[in-house]
């Protein structure tokens, strides 16, 4: 795909690159600050994206189509094709993305996709171009997915318990004096979104919080999540406090990410039990 650049909300802004080019930025989106001095040196700039936090951050920004709704892959394939209907696979990416789980099989196709990495343009360009060339191929590759899905889902399923298992109930509190009871874990990342979910269901706590830290870069990357009704972890997220320097977090109302750079997680969650109740 001619100019794609592979950014996240913890890389900073190519600023010479967007230079006096027509700049659109899928399913993120940088602060008001970065986003007005895009604004100056790019010929245009387009945001398509679904998370709240961003959306609020935004708000009244031109060039911006915020849609918490549609997952990011939706709204920009809608943008760029509104007269075409969409490939099956960005439906099911959506539904895995806005956790909705409402496509037949969505789990296990989704996981399947992921475990055969067709998670970039080249091999998602293919799949799209089978589907106008061989309707049956399309059907009998949604069921190879499906396959893939369901034997790895079986192995995460000890992976979750495991997980859940190790969790500790701790104390948050941040620099308003806002306290939460958070469960606390760590757990491979294919499994962060199920461990999560679960965990914030408990009665006793107000979030889950799942954490890794990558010593390459010195980085703590926790994902956070909650019920319906209890804490905001999209406005936690945002404004998460760091004694370390720069921070980045934000989200939605009930799924969050946050980048720590430096320190240690100990500096942000007390234990207040040992081990996870049931």
């Amino acid at each position: 795909m001619p100019g794609f650049v592979a950014l996240t909300h913890n890389t900073a802004a190519p600023m010479e690159l967007f230079r006096g080019k027509d700049v659109i930025l899928v399913d993120f989106a940088y602060s008001k600050e970065v986003t007005f001095k895009i604004k100056e040196i790019a010929s245009s700039l387009l945001i398509l994206d679904h998370h709240k936090t961003s959306a609020i951050e935004l708000q009244g920004v031109s060039g911006c189509v915020f849609n918490m709704k549609k997952s990011g892959a939706q709204i920009a394939w809608d943008h760029v094709f509104p007269k075409q209907t969409r490939p099956w696979f960005i439906n099911y990416i959506a539904d895995r993305d806005l956790y909705k789980w409402e496509l037949p099989n969505s789990k296990e196709i989704t996981k399947g996709m992921y475990e055969a990495n067709v998670y970039n343009f080249k091999d998602l360009e293919e799949i799209w171009e089978e589907t106008y060339q061989n309707t049956k191929m399309m059907r009998k590759s949604k069921s190879s997915f499906a396959k893939i899905g369901k034997s790895i889902i079986e192995r995460e399923i000890r992976l979750i318990e495991k997980a859940m298992n190790t969790a500790v109930l701790c104390d948050y509190k941040d620099d308003n004096g806002n306290s939460w009871k958070v469960y606390l874990t760590q757990c491979a990342p294919c499994v962060r979104s199920e461990v999560g979910n679960k965990l914030s269901a408990k009665r006793d706590c107000d979030f889950a919080c799942i954490w890794n830290f990558s010593i390459k870069s010195n980085e703590w990357w926790l994902s956070m999540r909650s019920c319906v009704g209890k804490a905001n972890v999209g406005r936690i997220a945002q404004g998460f406090p760091t004694p370390y320097g720069k921070r980045t977090g934000g989200g939605h109302n009930n799924a969050a990410g946050v980048t720590l750079y430096g320190g240690s997680i100990c500096d942000y969650f007390t234990p207040c039990k040992i081990v996870a109740t049931k």
